[in-house]
């Protein structure tokens, strides 16, 4: 058991108990998990007064094949893939989370939005609304900020691509003279 914060524990984010799958994260991955825990979930936490609970967090190449088959709508460039090479290098890092106080789902979802959001420390955030027989849930992940300081920090002076915004849409050149 390894724990991250006061309330989560690393297995949250590699464990898939309905898959029967687990991820073995690398340095970045980590890191990027510590960030959404640590600069995220845990403040929620602290001021909800109430568990918050990982429902989904890295997902491997397995994992996500899997859910296809199962028949889920999961992205090629999913944010859960925690920047894996064989799923989506540029994955932020993202979790989907529940509120033990279920009453408290929106509560939690724009306390996200209105008090972190402005932080930069939010890439996205959506609220799935409770419908029918199912338990709404909240995706989260980190911002490009975030991922761009985890980056960084494990890799150090190594030569980093560029990640370059136009349009609403992101592009990866190796050197400055390419954009």
């Amino acid at each position: 058991m390894v724990k991250l914060s006061a309330n989560f524990e690393l297995s949250e984010f590699t464990e898939d108990k309905d898959l029967q799958m687990e991820v073995s994260p690398n340095v970045l991955q980590l890191e990027l998990v510590h960030s959404l825990v640590d600069n995220i979930l845990q403040p929620l936490r602290d001021e909800m007064k109430t568990g918050i609970f990982v429902t989904s967090g890295m997902r491997s190449k397995e994992m996500i094949e899997e859910l296809k088959s199962r028949g889920y709508a999961v992205s090629a460039k999913t944010d859960h893939s925690y920047a894996d090479p064989e799923v989506y290098v540029w994955g932020r890092g993202a979790g989907d989370i529940v509120v033990a106080d279920v009453s408290k789902l929106q509560q939690a979802y724009l306390w996200l939005k209105n008090t972190l959001g402005p932080k930069n420390v939010i890439g996205q955030i959506i609220y799935y609304r409770p419908e029918k027989g199912k338990s709404g849930f909240i995706h989260v992940s980190n911002s490009w900020r975030v991922f761009a300081d985890a980056l960084v920090k494990v890799k150090g002076n190594e030569k980093l691509p560029y990640l370059v915004r136009k349009d609403g849409v992101y592009s990866i050149f190796n050197s400055e003279r390419d954009f």
